[in-house]
This record gives C-alpha cells, structure tokens and sequence, in this order.
C-alpha cells in the first residue's frame, strides 16, 4: 500500500500539475442547478479550488494530512472545505450535484475499487453527475501502479446501472509529462 504521507514529506507528487489540470480549466461549465461538488483525493486542492470559484460549494477529500497546510486555507477562503480522512469511508451529509474524479481512481489499487463505486452511489445525488478526467487510459494491468490502469467502459461498470456514460472524448487539454491517455468522461445518474 502506498504510503501518501511519505510522497508528499518527499515531494513525490507527479499526480500534482501545478494548477487545475487543463481540460477542467479548457471544459468545465456549470450547469443551472449545480450548487455542490465533491472532489475526492483533492491533493493540492488546485481542481478543488477552481470549482469552488466557479462559483460551487466544494468539499475536498484527502487522506494526507499535509493538504491541510497545501489546500485548507485556500479552499475555506473560497467557500470550501477540506476533510483529511478516507475518502473511500467518507460518509456525506447530503449528496452533491458534482464529482470530479482526477486521479483518485487510479490511485486505488483496484481490489477496492468497489468502495470508490460505493462512494459514488452515497456521494452523487440523482440527475448528478461524475465528471473526469479519466488516466492512464491503455495503461496494462501488469505494469502495477499507482497509477492502476482502467478504461472508460471499467468506470462505466462500477457505477453500475443507475449511471449512463453521456461523454467520452480524448483530452485536448492534457498533461505533457503523462504517458498514457487522458479522457474527458461525464457520467449522469439517473433521477
């Protein structure tokens, strides 16, 4: 199991892109009704940050207790909040409009995969959606990780039924220093 306290005291961090990763900066909209997002896995906080001035009331998860002093303050100053805990445990007071999924996914190795699935039944209210960037897409299961390697159509699966896959397109917007591919995926559940 991979130890994040560790990579952030030693400033491992190459899920960290300097900023909100691109193609959310390039892509995001709001849409008439969102008002709450959940980011899970937030790390620096930087996608977290960007939702909540684009105007969203945003809750960020991490496990590590060094995005307190990388992300807190700044998160809180734009309306957000930042709970250092197992986002895979998390349980939410109410459900949210929107999750952005960046590299929370992949960092999970994958026999607990269902416990992401599980969070977003619990976290993603009905006509909610999963926005993501979805990486490293073709990434071969035997290479390990993290990064884990899953596909579009593997997200799809977890969700289950009660999501409907509504976007899939290659990132035009993408990290440089990545080696596998990065998709631009929403998923919408059901009302």
């Amino acid at each position: 199991m991979t130890n994040w306290a560790e990579r952030y005291e030693a400033q491992e961090t190459p899920w960290n892109v300097g900023g909100p990763h691109p193609e959310l900066k390039a892509r995001f909209e709001k849409r008439a009704g969102e008002q709450s997002a959940l980011v899970p896995g937030c790390g620096h906080g930087h996608d977290a940050l960007f939702l909540a001035q684009a105007g969203l009331r945003v809750v960020g998860l991490d496990l590590s207790p060094q995005v307190e002093d990388l992300a807190g303050e700044e998160l809180r100053a734009a309306g957000g909040e930042l709970h250092v805990c197992d986002a895979l445990a998390w349980q939410p007071e109410e459900a949210f409009d929107l999750v952005f999924e960046h590299t929370f996914l992949c960092a999970i190795n994958p026999e607990l995969r269902s416990n992401w699935a599980a969070l977003m039944q619990r976290c993603v209210k009905p006509g909610g959606r999963v926005l993501a960037v979805a990486f490293p897409g073709g990434k071969a299961a035997d290479l390990g990780g993290p990064p884990f390697g899953y596909s579009v159509d593997d997200m799809l699966q977890l969700l289950g039924a009660s999501f409907s896959k509504t976007l899939d397109e290659p990132v035009q917007n993408g990290v440089d220093r990545r080696d596998w591919e990065e998709r631009w995926v929403e998923f919408v559940r059901a009302d």
